[in-house]
């Protein structure tokens, strides 16, 4: 029991659960648009998204120890060799974008600007990450596919996908609140997160009315029901229900496990509707 108790702790704070979850939101992005993505694209989009989080996570606790930190550490460091390598194979406009969503995640994890933490900033962490998470799920299959960035740039406005950014982007920021939840207990005042600043019961209802807006926009978007519509709303309605069990079920696992593993549900619902 001890042994699969400390797998789990370090597959959770090794960052490799947030990994893999991001991996499946971005294959249901990728399935939705039309796109079926490659290995070389899911490893670096998984590699990435590991060094990301363990670098926001552990960057100031680079010179001081913490759980599980020598085995994080060597897989942050393989894992950001293998990033590079995938993200230049994958093309100079992919580069971009990742590079692009690293300058807007870091945001948050930068220490200091102009003498001012970006960890003051009120509700910045959860703006970075749906973002971050959004732009690069939707746009990275088209920065490949095109053969110029005037090219991908004629495609986003073709496709108009303006309103999935938008919708992908309240929806993990819904998905994050549980997460701001749990940490009240853990992050210091002055960091100003959502409960922080509006109180639990408050962050659950924003959460509540963004997943709303997510659902009106699928209805808005979407051309008539079908299985991926279908899916998304059972999605929505299960996220909704996670956020309002944020401040009633205390273990830790339910955020950075149960709720983090929503986009892996997702996929697999598609990939069952599909065979």
């Amino acid at each position: 029991m001890m042994v699969a108790k400390h797998f789990l702790d370090f597959y959770v704070k090794s960052s490799l659960h947030v990994s893999l979850c991001y991996i499946a939101f971005y294959a249901v992005v990728s399935a939705h648009a039309g796109f079926t993505p490659g290995w070389i694209e899911l490893t670096a989009i998984g590699t990435a998204t590991l060094v990301g989080y363990n670098v926001a996570k552990y960057i100031h606790l680079l010179n001081e120890k913490f759980p599980y930190h020598y085995p994080i550490k060597l897989l942050t460091f393989l894992c950001s060799l293998v990033a590079s390598i995938t993200v230049i194979e994958l093309g100079m406009r992919a580069f971009a974008l990742f590079a692009f969503c690293t300058i807007l995640t870091s945001l948050y994890s930068l220490p200091e600007l102009l003498g001012k933490s970006f960890r003051e900033i009120p509700i910045l962490k959860l703006i970075t990450i749906g973002a971050s998470w959004s732009i690069l799920a939707v746009l990275l299959p088209y920065a490949i596919q095109t053969d110029s960035i005037e090219e991908l740039l004629n495609v986003i406005n073709n496709e108009g996908i303006y309103g999935r950014l938008i919708q992908y982007s309240l929806f993990v920021i819904a998905l994050c609140i549980p997460f701001e939840i749990r940490d009240l207990k853990y992050d210091p005042p002055k960091l100003r997160t959502l409960p922080q600043v509006v109180g639990t019961q408050n962050s659950e209802i924003i959460g509540l009315v963004l997943i709303a807006i997510c659902a009106l926009l699928e209805y808005l978007m979407a051309s008539g029901f079908n299985v991926h519509g279908i899916i998304t709303y059972i999605i929505l309605a299960i996220t909704a229900l996670a956020i309002m069990g944020s401040d009633k079920i205390k273990s830790d696992y339910y955020a950075s496990f149960f709720v983090e593993a929503i986009p892996a549900l997702w996929l697999v619902l598609i990939l069952l509707s599909s065979d």
